[in-house]
């Protein structure tokens, strides 16, 4: 019963926020709808500084977009048996998002939406954080200038209930070489540093041997080379990933736990109406 409350408060969060967005803007219209499919291969799933799966992940997903609203659906697939779990979906989420554009402030833009995670039933290695289904709720902005700005706001409303908080830059070079012709390559760099308060922290760390309370995560360093061939985007890319909260690095050494990481990736996408 919490959870389909906290579902319906989230739903109409976002429907309320949207509603006064489009009116700012003067567009009552949702107008055409747009698709993407994605098919993402990365060395590791590591999510929020959390090591998930410590093998190659297939994380496919799909999405439908109009009017600022966009409808997702996403899953991590493990290729590898880490952990008894090789041929399986691990985790589907669905997320629900408006984005739009602020009508006071120049280039500056907000996104609230809602998140559903999904775990099924899956087995989960010796030092793992917690897996339960649970819904988030958040907020972001950024702004459209020097290294993109952007803080987003997670307020778990059902199992969780805690707050994280992601804040990011990143930065593209466009056109730096053109190895195929027609298809120039750009370089794009981003960092993200997050932080978990007490309750979020002790849910998804407290299975360490310190339980932690407030305190900054991971800290998230990204490298990608995205071009697009025949239609579909595709983006070589690696990513080093640090624990920077000093209780959660002590945990994790004292578990014989990795508090660093580096792994590859490629994605892939192709849009279409």
């Amino acid at each position: 019963m919490a959870r389909k409350a906290g579902i319906v408060v989230a739903m109409g969060v976002i429907l309320s926020v949207a509603n006064t967005g489009v009116i700012a803007q003067g567009d009552m219209g949702l107008g055409d709808v747009s698709f993407e499919v994605t098919a993402d291969f990365y060395g590791k799933y590591i999510w929020r500084g959390q090591n998930f799966t410590n093998g190659t992940v297939f994380q496919p997903g799909v999405s439908a977009s109009s009017g600022g609203f966009t409808l997702s659906a996403w899953g991590n697939y493990e290729l590898v048996r880490v952990n008894n779990n090789r041929d399986e979906f691990t985790e589907i989420d669905l997320t629900l998002d408006y984005s739009f554009d602020c009508p006071r402030v120049e280039n500056m833009s907000y996104s609230v939406g809602v998140i559903y995670y999904d775990f099924p039933e899956v087995a989960s290695p010796a030092v793992a954080p917690s897996r339960e289904n649970t819904t988030e709720l958040y907020v972001g902005g950024g702004f459209d200038c020097m290294l993109n700005p952007t803080v987003t706001w997670y307020q778990d409303v059902d199992a969780v209930d805690g707050s994280y908080l992601s804040f990011g830059v990143s930065h593209s070079i466009e056109n730096v070489v053109e190895v195929i012709e027609g298809s120039p390559v750009s370089v794009d760099c981003s960092a993200s540093l997050g932080w978990g308060e007490g309750s979020y922290n002790n849910f998804y760390w407290g299975h360490l041997s310190t339980g932690p309370d407030s305190e900054l995560n991971d800290l998230v360093l990204s490298l990608a080379v995205p071009f697009e061939y025949a239609g579909i985007s595709i983006s070589p890319s690696v990513t080093y990933i640090q624990i920077v909260g000093s209780d959660i690095e002590n945990g994790l050494k004292a578990a014989g736990a990795a508090d660093d990481f580096v792994f590859a990736g490629v994605s892939f996408a192709k849009s279409f109406k």
